[in-house]
């Protein structure tokens, strides 16, 4: 009984491999020769599909010669084990759908239409998505999407039910690229001049000190239903377009944060809590709408220059430094504020600069403002001071706290600026200085004793 149990459970063994058996298929058909052709590969033959959930199952099929290869097939709902395509070799697609359960793309790439479906996928090399292509994984799973070569996508659909990670070159003008969390990786480059980027939960620029990750948008939307979060060793370069994060934009999360993000034109914030927090963040102005819900900077290194362009908000809350530029020199124009609440925290330091008396009421806030930490001041180069002159600096329905420490100009002639404080502005006035009306009193009344004396 034992013997003849073994026996079937060998012959068991020998079905099942006869059954699943995977073989490994390797192009060595001519250039630009087609997929479905049995005689282009060695086995001859079609690489077989397999198990039906995305894990593979099926025949490998590996491209490493110096060829192109055109697929225009439809594998329907089967999934090959694993696609090769080596450096040297290219693939083109045009329709049909093409499911493995994993891809490595090493060579080129060209796809104008039909669909790849990869749990696991990682294109080196140059890929090339246009016309109504679409890379996309299963529905179930950890699937993951790599772009670690120069990716190229001028229209169609990238997507991933898990993780899209951009380690390389990636241009998007056109069409949709997105996942439940998206990544640009350390030292990678993601320039975005159109369609729709972002993830589900999270998008994560993140890169660091021998490795920046860069981030360049001048149309399109960069997006997340979550948080976008941008740390690390960042630079960003935003000149349209509009970056929304649906429960926050975190610029700078940590300590360790170096991010310059350059902001010329388009939409910042739409929606969101905007935090620019702990990390040594550098954000530029020069342009577009910052319009979140609320902006909040805590940390003392971090800088906000504000040069042209416009803010929108409900609360501006300043622990770091806020560069207001009301004269940018020519062709940026004065940018402008609508903001309900501000406060500045001891940390924080307001610096204006280009000042002059026309600057009235620059600084206004519907509801209330907050004052404390420092007040640094520039003036227009055009303006000569003159006593008297008087500067509305901030106004507010409710003004309360004062500005610890001042950084003012040293002015000439015996003047300087008064700091005045109402319930509802803040102001800069040009005075005397407090010796200068001694002296001035004095040599009033030895001149008034001299004219007694000599009409005596």
């Amino acid at each position: 009984m034992r013997v003849r149990a073994t026996f079937l459970f060998a012959v068991f063994l020998i079905l099942t491999q006869c059954v699943f058996a995977q073989t490994t298929y390797t192009y060595v058909g001519p250039d630009g020769g087609n997929w479905s052709n049995p005689d282009n590969w060695s086995p001859t033959g079609i690489p077989a599909t397999g198990w039906q959930d995305g894990t593979g199952g099926g025949d490998s099929a590996q491209i490493a010669a110096a060829v192109s290869v055109n697929f225009d097939d439809d594998y329907g709902t089967g999934y090959i084990n694993s696609l090769t395509v080596g450096a040297n070799s290219t693939y083109n697609q045009s329709a049909g759908t093409l499911n493995a359960g994993s891809i490595n793309f090493s060579g080129t790439g060209n796809q104008s239409g039909g669909t790849i479906n990869a749990s696991v996928a990682t294109f080196g090399g140059t890929y090339s998505l246009s016309g109504s292509g679409r890379i996309a994984t299963p529905e179930a799973g950890e699937d993951d999407l790599e772009f670690d070569g120069t990716f190229f996508q001028t229209a169609g659909s990238v997507g991933s039910n898990e993780t899209i990670g951009i380690g390389g070159f990636y241009t998007l003008s056109d069409g949709e690229l997105g996942s439940d969390a998206f990544y640009v990786r350390p030292g990678a480059t993601l320039i975005q001049t159109g369609g729709s980027a972002g993830g589900g939960s999270l998008s994560l620029i993140d890169g660091t000190a021998s490795a920046p990750a860069n981030f360049t948008l001048s149309a399109g939307e960069f997006s997340s239903l979550g948080n976008v979060a941008i740390d690390g060793i960042s630079d960003i370069d935003q000149s349209g377009g509009t970056i929304v994060g649906e429960s926050g934009c975190q610029i700078g999360i940590n300590a360790g944060d170096e991010v310059q993000y350059t902001f010329a034109g388009g939409t910042l914030g739409d929606k969101t809590t905007l935090f620019i927090n702990l990390g040594a963040v550098s954000f530029t102005q020069s342009g577009g709408i910052v319009n979140p819900l609320e902006y909040i900077q805590t940390a003392a290194n971090t800088i906000y220059t504000m040069q042209s362009g416009s803010m929108h908000m409900i609360q501006l809350t300043n622990g770091g430094q806020f560069i207001f530029d009301a004269h940018p020199a020519a062709p940026l124009s004065a940018p402008t504020m609508s903001v309900e609440y501000f406060t500045q925290t001891s940390t924080g330091t307001l610096s204006l600069q280009g000042l002059s008396p026309e600057s009235a009421a620059l600084l206004s806030f519907s509801s209330s403002a907050i004052l404390d930490g420092t007040l640094v001041i520039t003036l227009n180069t055009s303006y000569t001071p003159e006593m008297g002159d008087d500067f509305v600096l901030i106004s507010s329905a409710s003004l309360t706290g004062t500005f610890a420490d001042y950084d003012l100009p040293t002015l000439s002639n015996g003047l300087y600026f008064q700091p005045i404080y109402t319930p509802t502005n803040f102001s800069l006035e040009i005075v005397p200085e407090p010796g200068t009306l001694v002296l001035v009193a004095a040599g009033l009344l030895a001149w008034g004793c001299r004219k007694r004396q000599h009409c005596s």
